[in-house]
């Protein structure tokens, strides 16, 4: 409980945070895909209740994966190592909203986006990983 006034108050800027860059963009979904997994112990507990604070701390990483494939591809360990709590703690159903919602953004995200053919190689091999770590 002592955690959550600190909560708060991350979301808040993070909520209002608009990277300017993808380096910036890809650095802040890290940092939230890693807070995702470091306090998934702590609100994914059998017969819990979605703590707002830690819903809201999920939209944020939903929002991460809308700012393109690099930073979905940041996100999907976490998404993919929350459905393994949810799983292994009884809370698929609980949770079962939110990651419908994470894969309707993961496959938005690994669409072959407009001007695709003037990436790079290195751009075009790393779209490509992130769609088959994806499958």
């Amino acid at each position: 409980q002592a955690l959550l006034p600190l909560l708060d108050v991350l979301l808040g800027l993070l909520v209002a945070a608009r990277p300017p860059t993808d380096a910036a963009r890809r650095a802040v979904a890290k940092f939230v895909a890693d807070a995702v997994g470091a306090w998934s112990w702590l609100f994914m507990q059998a017969g819990a209740s979605l703590v707002p604070q830690w819903e809201q701390l999920l939209q944020v990483l939903l929002s991460c994966a809308e700012w393109g494939f690099e930073t979905a591809a940041v996100t999907l360990p976490a998404w993919l190592s929350l459905q393994a709590s949810a799983s292994s703690a009884g809370l698929s159903p609980l949770y079962a909203p939110v990651f419908a919602s994470a894969v309707r953004s993961l496959r938005r995200a690994s669409r072959f986006p407009d001007g695709y053919e003037t990436w790079s190689l290195e751009a075009h091999d790393a779209f490509r990983d992130f769609r088959d770590e994806l499958r």
